[in-house]
């Protein structure tokens, strides 16, 4: 009778933890359904909120990766807020929306972020630079009219896979782009409308795939632009409305193809040395006062195949 007992004991002890494990499977399975019902739930009613406030929400490639564009427009921490419950996206852009450094843990999950743009918004310091550090997908940062200064490059020379960065009309400055470094992936540069000068050109030459550069309405007047010709994938250069002064070192960039001086007061015997850029295949000089002596330094440039003019009586 004990040994029946005994053996009775222990199937129904078994049987009640088979029965208990089973229970507990599918009541996970169960909450985890749930709680995943939830999450879409919640992303559709953030989608939808954010439509309504005339955000645009699209998917890339067919996959449910999205990119998010917010209008030029004062939006609410709260409205950021709503970026938390939506599902991984790679380019947003947040341009002129009145987003500030308290506002960067709305981005805390985006850690497939491959383009960022938050230009435009005064708010932004930093601070904001050094929290986007966690950000190492990113390919493209927009930073432009920002309150960004140059403690933000030893932040920005970590994001190894960055290839554009723009920083337009913000205080940064020749001594502060030092912090990049030699950053291995950067191809496109705008520092227009800062308060870069000649001494610049030896840390944009660290830069081994730089292609193009734009330095418009600076303070570059052209000495030292010769340390370029070490940068053997630079393509394009835009000077538009520089005090140019000095076009000697101009002639080492023979690996240019195209060259941009709308609005540049061109010094006599400038375009001489511009005239040398074996590479070159499109100037431009809108906006330039250009005359037929002018013309006349370009005479023997066969290599150049469009050169871009207003014409005047000075230049016909």
């Amino acid at each position: 009778m004990k040994i029946r007992f005994r053996y009775s004991l222990k199937w129904f002890l078994l049987g009640t933890t088979l029965i208990a494990v089973l229970a507990g499977t599918v009541g996970k399975r169960l909450f985890d359904m749930w709680q995943s019902r939830q999450e879409l739930a919640a992303q559709e009613k953030a989608r939808l909120r954010l439509m309504e406030l005339g955000v645009q929400i699209h998917p890339l490639n067919g996959s449910g990766v999205v990119s998010v564009q917010f209008p030029a427009q004062k939006f609410t921490s709260r409205d950021f807020e709503l970026l938390r419950r939506l599902p991984s996206f790679e380019n947003i852009d947040l341009a002129s929306t009145g987003f500030a450094d308290a506002d960067l843990p709305a981005l805390a999950n985006c850690r497939e972020l491959k383009m960022l743009s938050i230009d435009g918004n005064a708010g932004i310091t930093d601070k904001s630079v050094k929290s986007l550090a966690q950000l190492t997908e990113l390919e493209f940062l927009g930073l432009s009219k920002t309150g960004v200064t140059d403690e933000s490059f030893k932040y920005i020379a970590g994001l190894q896979k960055l290839k554009g960065l723009h920083l337009v009309s913000t205080n940064i400055s020749s001594k502060g782009l030092a912090g990049l470094g030699s950053h291995p992936t950067l191809q496109n540069l705008d520092l227009s409308y800062t308060l870069v000068d000649d001494e610049v050109f030896p840390a944009i030459a660290q830069l081994p795939r730089l292609e193009r550069l734009r330095l418009e309405h600076t303070r570059v007047h052209g000495h030292g632009i010769s340390a370029l010709a070490r940068m053997p994938h630079l393509k394009a250069v835009d000077l538009h409305y520089c005090e140019l002064q000095d076009g000697s070192g101009f002639e080492e960039l023979h690996q240019v193809e195209s060259l941009y001086l709308d609005g540049v007061k061109i010094p006599p015997g400038f375009l001489r040395h511009v005239a040398k850029m074996r590479g070159l295949r499109t100037l431009r000089l809108l906006d330039s006062e250009i005359t037929r002596e002018h013309l006349a330094e370009l005479a023997e440039a066969k290599q150049i195949a469009r050169i871009a003019y207003r014409k005047t009586p000075a230049n016909e």
